[in-house]
């Protein structure tokens, strides 16, 4: 079968570029999330649509081009559990990062340093929903501290992967084709 053609071509060629973006448009959702702040109905649904869409599909990209190696089940587990997260919990989303991010850091596809970046990020947002005294809530008091966990978390998980689509960039032109990092 041609590697080419097919939908997990089509998703390995669009997930960095649908990683950059999902990373800035999680950037937003996150820092709306925490704070619970209001949006307009249309709006809001939009952002945790695009953030969800954004994500699944970089994510999925990263993971197809890993392939099925021995400790690839660590990366599905984190796409598995990043996905619910956005739905339901943000601790999940922390762990689902943390899961990715030490997924891509040992496959021998992707350059480690967004993987390390994504895992760290990621326990650092966890740090901040378990020690921001009314995270989700409206009247959330973050605190200075937190407020630049925080900050630098998101700037990370973004940074990771744009990081990701930088680095996937070969000296042909092409975005998003997978290559071997490392050894064999």
């Amino acid at each position: 079968m041609d590697s080419t053609r097919g939908p997990a071509a089509w998703l390995r060629r669009v997930a960095p570029v649908s990683g950059a973006v999902g990373g800035l448009v999680f950037f937003g959702y996150w820092s709306v999330r925490a704070r619970e702040v209001t949006l307009p109905p249309l709006a809001g649904a939009l952002l945790d649509v695009a953030t969800f869409l954004l994500l699944g599909t970089a994510v999925l990209g990263y993971l197809l081009a890993e392939g099925l190696d021995t400790g690839s089940w660590v990366g599905w587990a984190g796409f598995t559990v990043l996905l619910q997260g956005l739905l339901y919990s943000p601790p999940a989303v922390c762990f689902g990062f943390v899961l990715l991010g030490i997924s891509i850091a040992r496959s021998k596809v992707h350059p480690r340093a967004p993987g390390a970046l994504l895992a760290a990020s990621g326990l650092a947002l966890l740090w901040t929903v378990y020690y921001s005294s009314g995270f989700d809530r409206s009247h959330a008091d973050l605190g200075l501290v937190s407020k630049a966990v925080m900050g630098a978390a998101l700037v990370g998980v973004a940074a990771a992967l744009v990081d990701l689509l930088l680095l996937e960039h070969d000296p042909d032109g092409h975005l998003g084709e997978p290559r071997h990092v490392g050894g064999a």
